[in-house]
């Protein structure tokens, strides 16, 4: 991880650049990424499921192909709209990713205290 305000080479090296220099960013940033790779898995879930079944129903001629093709396109429109979550306002919020767990909540606390 590396500050915005550092040397280009830090920059570069770093996988992820912090453009405010704000190291209480980074437990939001750990939610974020948890955040994203769960979407995304849900998505391939859901393409890989969509493909066994209505494409299996397609090539044995029980779905009109046009009706396969209408599906099709319901199935990238959901995945779509699935995705767009990622970046809605709750994903960097970061009260509201753990106020369920009072326990992950103190970890956090903790975690995001050091950093200051």
């Amino acid at each position: 991880i590396a500050m915005g305000a550092g040397t280009d080479l830090a920059r570069q090296a770093g996988n992820i650049v912090l453009l405010q220099s704000r190291l209480d960013q980074i437990p939001d940033l750990i939610l974020l990424g948890r955040r994203a790779r769960r979407i995304i898995l849900q998505n391939l879930l859901w393409a890989l499921g969509y493909n066994a079944v209505v494409l299996a129903f397609a090539a044995a001629g029980y779905l009109h192909p046009l009706l396969a093709a209408l599906a099709m396109a319901g199935s990238s429109l959901t995945i779509l709209a699935n995705s767009s979550r990622v970046r809605s306002g709750k994903t960097t919020t970061f009260t509201t990713e753990v106020t369920e767990n009072t326990e992950q909540k103190k970890e956090l606390k903790r975690r995001r205290a050091k950093c200051q």
